[in-house]
């Protein structure tokens, strides 16, 4: 989550760079070989469903461990995200200091059945033009939201904080 002082300071000075960690991609796998799981042929989707996020895969990993034995098809026969009460403990702190307007948005996009451009979210939002840009910046910079440029610029929500909303 970046504080808004530094995306400032990152559009104000060229002395000051800003540097946005993604997930982990197949050097996730480590933290699975740790945790000794089983059925290494789920893994990688393991990491996609979460995102390649370290603390989550830890904590689905530790799930896994504990009551499927580290038999990763045990949890996952499906390959479903699985939200634990301890991830939900994580989105839930992040939930909670959204404004009202982010919220809002955030509920759109997880009822959407597709990615949203800003004119169908000021269609499907009653919030005014600079409230719904504020409120779209601001979950871009806590990476809640996703940008997508296609024909169109569209937004989305991952899938473990689309179910966690829904």
């Amino acid at each position: 989550e970046k504080p808004k002082e530094i995306a400032q300071l990152e559009k104000n000075h060229n002395s000051v760079y800003g540097l946005e960690l993604k997930g982990l991609d197949q050097s996730a796998t480590e933290i699975f070989k740790i945790k000794e799981l089983q059925d290494e042929h789920k893994w990688l989707k393991l990491i996609e469903l979460y995102q390649g996020n370290p603390q989550w895969l830890n904590l689905i990993a530790d799930v896994i461990q504990e009551l499927g034995n580290g038999k990763v098809r045990e949890l996952f026969p499906d390959d479903s995200i699985l939200l634990t009460e301890d991830i939900q403990d994580c989105l839930n702190q992040v939930f909670s200091r959204l404004s009202d307007a982010e919220k809002q948005i955030m509920i759109v996009l997880a009822k959407s059945e597709q990615s949203l451009t800003i004119n169908l979210l000021k269609k499907l939002i009653n919030l005014s033009q600079i409230d719904l840009i504020n409120s779209l910046r601001s979950l871009l910079r806590r990476c809640l939201i996703e940008r997508k440029e296609q024909s169109e610029i569209i937004y989305y929500l991952h899938p473990v904080i689309k179910e966690f909303i829904m």
